[in-house]
């Protein structure tokens, strides 16, 4: 038997009371790029781009900003083709510690601007 991922998200909004005002639930479930995905990390040169190397089949990067080591970083910047201005992962205040999940084209072309003045080790999931 083959292994699977299984991925549940549920985003709950409660007011003052703990009484729930918004909900949000997705679930998803696929075989993973190897039989337990690929967990790496990944060294962030200061002030510079890396280029990310998906293995091959993967088709969901999860980033845990939650624990150790990614719960520290800051900084960063998703960024795709050459000439793309990117979207903000981890601001340099006001972070919130959740994980990143992240749907993979059949070819992507991926990398993340380190804005900080050093380097920092990021841990990726690639399923």
């Amino acid at each position: 038997m083959s292994s699977f991922v299984d991925l549940q998200v549920d985003i709950e909004v409660k007011d003052e009371l703990f009484t729930q005002v918004q909900a949000v639930r997705s679930k998803g479930r696929w075989v993973p790029v190897s039989t337990n995905g690929k967990r790496e990390n990944v060294s962030l040169t200061l002030s510079a781009f890396t280029a990310l190397s998906p293995p091959s089949g993967a088709s969901m990067l999860v980033i845990d900003f939650s624990r150790p080591p990614n719960s520290t970083i800051i900084n960063l910047t998703l960024k795709g083709v050459t000439g793309d201005t990117g979207i903000t992962l981890r601001p340099a205040t006001n972070l919130k510690p959740m994980s990143l999940i992240l749907p993979l084209g059949a070819t992507p072309s991926i990398g993340i601007l380190n804005n900080h003045s050093s380097t920092q080790v990021i841990e990726l999931l690639w399923l």
